[in-house]
């Protein structure tokens, strides 16, 4: 067997630039920093979108059903006017009821 060069164990290995820009191999990438403002709020929808169901009694008067929650209107971006309705559920009874928009409370 012929003599071989002794291997260094720590050498670093040669590095141009761009080369092993990121991984095990180099530096990582530089992340930008992020910083959060204390002022922000999270997005909130402006109503929640309740359900009720109308019933006739025996007697001919209608009857208006314990509201369920169903979904939120969300304002729409960019200062435009109206809301986007989104729903969560879509009752059985659909047709045979009320839609009632509760605003959400600013303080909860």
């Amino acid at each position: 067997m012929k003599d071989a060069a002794p291997r260094v164990v720590n050498d670093p290995l040669p590095q141009a630039p761009g080369l092993f820009a990121h991984g095990w191999n180099g530096p990582a990438h530089k992340r930008k920093e992020t910083t959060m403002s204390k002022e922000t709020k999270p997005e909130r929808p402006l109503f929640r979108v309740t359900f009720s169901s109308v019933k006739t009694e025996k007697d001919g008067n209608e009857v208006v059903g314990k509201p369920r929650e169903i979904g939120a209107a969300w304002a729409r971006k960019n200062g435009k006017k109206g809301a986007i309705i989104a729903l969560d559920l879509i009752p059985v009874d659909f047709g045979k009821g009320v839609i009632f928009l509760l605003p959400v409370d600013a303080d909860a």
